[in-house]
């Protein structure tokens, strides 16, 4: 049986670059098999470069000119965030995997272009094969007997992989309005959609129908119109020409819902949900105000209370739902939405009410925690079942993970916890027939000249370019994550082992902040909160100053205690004065859950009256960690070492701020509160 740690220890490079020979050995071995490669393609052919060239002057300034550029370069980026150090413990980056890292480098020698077959004859099918590797992690169907059948594709990121969920949601959700449209331009056609005539359905009820019934409906129409014994193929074409003239992609959100005489569509989404969603309404033009904000619980995931109401009301109003998105692992807290939920409320109501909604989840952090969930034979597994006497993960957690199955779209980022260069997103569809309605065709790129072109499968093999959001990429990034994935497969035993190291480590870590807090106050140098408990590997709090109940210089002194903690330093001081190097995220006191707010004022010991009549949009800041290096978790002399050092660090940093605190932090309502009780106190 293999030394899983030491296969670990194999494919990283290392805090100190201890595997530099290895990779240095690796590298020079496929540099030069790639010269060779070069010239052998037409080994007659003349030399372009001349030796003599190399030897002229203009060769020797030229070489110089790039030499210094490049030496320029890498002493600004000395001054760059070390990700790859378990002292860096900030944001959602680490150090890299040796197999994608050197996979990515040679693959980047050959520069192929991922937009289609001809452009990457290598990396497209290598690309298509991770997407299935990503879809067997999430628990998506892969045999093509069984339908749904499922397929994934790389982005250049989570952004980009939550754009294309929005849009499939926004494409698949508005056909069956579009055929409406049509059909009532072209009166005499007698259209079948379903077991009803599509006259006897509602615009409400067509945009509330399920993602596989809009597939299976269409296909039916199709066959049942080419099928007709007269003009039966001049009839499909000239009708779905006018299908395509109806789409909301052809005719505009105005003009296509006006035509409908029905209020736009809206999202559900919680309040923790990424940016990138914002950006992704506007771009669609779903608009802004139409993305609805759902409650958090008091652990910070989606209030399903909240939801259902949401629901019902919407219903009332007859305003229809496009779709609902949910979280595996928020970018400021890690949190996880109950998924298992939404996926049981959405079957209700489309069992009661004939409600149904498209469902994204951005897993862009979280997704690569579901290795942790399979076994090498890809059987699902429950990490609770388990011996380990402290499971991993919550029971809530761990349904929700159980659940992503039934998810429409997923998005997931290899270059997040998949330990890959950047630029390496991904989505995964759990319905492959969706790409159907989102072809764009380029004749220069593509062109469908045999009977497999025709299908589904096949476009998606030779093709796949024309149904995705983006055009050109690197097929470097695909070949990258093909062969981490080919050494370090995508359950527990494979990449599971490094995530369940980071796991360990945030339990561990977490431990380290309540032995930080009882030090802190038994000897009142300070009380420490913890927010809300990690879901995944991402952990929050704060710290107060013992005596300070003022919000206002709380944040003053915490934006002081992460100058120790951040790059945003003096300048003029070397990198390596930081020990430790963490992030931030900031929680405003009107979006938080009354149950949050309530435990971060009574730990901290702040005042609520202050609290309650602070300006809007004021809030609290956190300091937030991302165990994501595997190196946490390693132990000398019986304990974790950098954890115990970073107790250390945090212990002898805040101890000068805090004593300090009530002479330096005091905002001025404070400061004249202090005045005006010594001008009592002298008279």
């Amino acid at each position: 049986m293999p030394d899983l740690e030491n296969i670990i220890r194999a494919y990283f490079v290392g805090a100190y670059g201890e595997n530099d020979e290895c990779l240095e050995k690796i590298f020079i071995e496929f540099l030069r098999d790639h010269i060779y490669w070069r010239r052998n393609f037409h080994p007659k052919d003349k030399w372009r470069i001349p030796t003599s060239a190399q030897y002229s002057e203009e060769f020797f300034v030229a070489i110089a000119d790039l030499k210094k550029e490049l030496h320029d370069l890498s002493a600004g980026l000395k001054n760059t965030t070390p990700f790859f150090s378990p002292r860096y413990i900030g944001h959602m980056a680490s150090d890299l995997l040796i197999p994608g890292l050197l996979a990515q480098l040679i693959t980047t020698l050959y520069n192929p272009n991922n937009i289609a077959l001809d452009a990457a004859p290598v990396t497209v099918p290598l690309e298509l094969q991770v997407g299935r590797q990503l879809c067997r992690m999430v628990g998506y169907n892969l045999d093509e007997k069984q339908s749904p059948c499922a397929w994934g594709h790389l982005t250049s990121g989570g952004t980009i992989s939550n754009y294309e969920g929005l849009l499939i949601c926004r494409t698949m959700k508005l056909y069956p309005l579009a055929i409406l449209r049509a059909a009532k331009s072209l009166k005499k056609l007698s259209v079948l959609f379903g077991n009803r005539q599509l006259r006897h359905y509602s615009p409400y009820e067509l945009i509330n129908l399920s993602i596989d019934e809009i597939i299976d409906y269409t296909q039916k129409l199709r066959a049942s119109i080419k099928s007709e014994k007269k003009h039966g193929a001049e009839k499909l074409r000239e009708f779905f020409q006018r299908v395509e003239e109806c789409r909301v992609e052809a005719a505009g959100l105005g003009s296509f819902f006006n035509d409908l005489e029905m209020a736009p569509p809206v999202l559900l989404a919680p309040s923790t949900i990424h940016y990138s969603l914002h950006k992704a309404v506007k771009i669609l033009g779903l608009g802004e105000n139409n993305l609805k904000c759902v409650q958090v619980d008091g652990h910070f995931r989606l209030d399903m209370k909240d939801l259902k109401r949401q629901i019902n009301r919407l219903h009332k109003a007859n305003t229809p739902i496009l779709g609902a998105i949910a979280v595996l692992g928020t970018t400021e807290l890690g949190s996880v939405d109950p998924i298992d939920k939404i996926v049981e409320l959405r079957n209700t109501v489309r069992r009661e009410n004939q409600i149904d909604f498209y469902l994204h989840i951005d897993a862009a952090w979280g997704g690569y925690l579901s290795t942790l969930f399979h076994e090498k034979d890809g059987n699902w597994i429950n990490p609770r079942d388990s011996d380990s006497a402290s499971p991993l993960f919550s029971r809530e957690v761990c349904e929700a993970f159980l659940s992503i199955r039934h998810a429409d779209s997923i998005t997931v980022d290899p270059h997040k916890l998949g330990y890959l260069p950047f630029g390496s997103g991904g989505i995964v569809i759990r319905n492959r027939e969706t790409a159907q309605f989102l072809r764009q065709d380029a004749p220069y790129v593509w062109r469908e000249d045999n009977a497999a072109a025709h299908t589904t499968s096949g476009m998606l093999q030779s093709q796949h370019g024309k149904f995705i959001l983006e055009g050109s990429r690197p097929g470097a990034n695909a070949a990258a994550i093909y062969v981490t994935h080919q050494v370090l497969p995508l359950n527990k035993n494979g990449f599971g082992r490094i995530v369940e190291r980071t796991m360990e480590a945030t339990r561990e870590f977490r431990s380290k902040i309540d032995q930080l807090k009882r030090e802190f106050e038994a000897s009142k140098i300070a009380r420490v909160c913890v927010p809300v408990e990690p879901q995944t590997n991402i952990v929050c709090y704060t710290i107060n100053p013992y005596g300070n109940r003022c919000p206002t210089c709380l944040m003053k002194f915490t934006e002081e205690l992460l100058k120790k903690l951040q790059l945003s330093r003096d300048p003029s001081l070397p990198l390596q004065t930081i020990q430790f190097l963490g992030s931030r995220t900031y929680l405003t006191w009107a979006d938080m859950p009354i149950e949050i707010k309530d435990r971060i004022i009574q730990q901290l010991n702040l005042d609520s009256n202050t609290v309650d009549s602070s300006p809007p949009g004021t809030g609290i800041i956190i300091l937030r960690h991302t165990l994501m290096n595997p190196w946490l978790a390693e132990k000398v002399d019986g304990d974790y070492y950098y954890l115990e050092e970073y107790r250390k660090y945090m212990k002898e940093i805040s101890l000068p701020l805090c004593a300090a605190a009530n002479k330096v932090w005091k905002c001025n309502e404070c400061k004249l509160s202090v005045r005006n009780a010594k001008s009592a106190r002298a008279v």
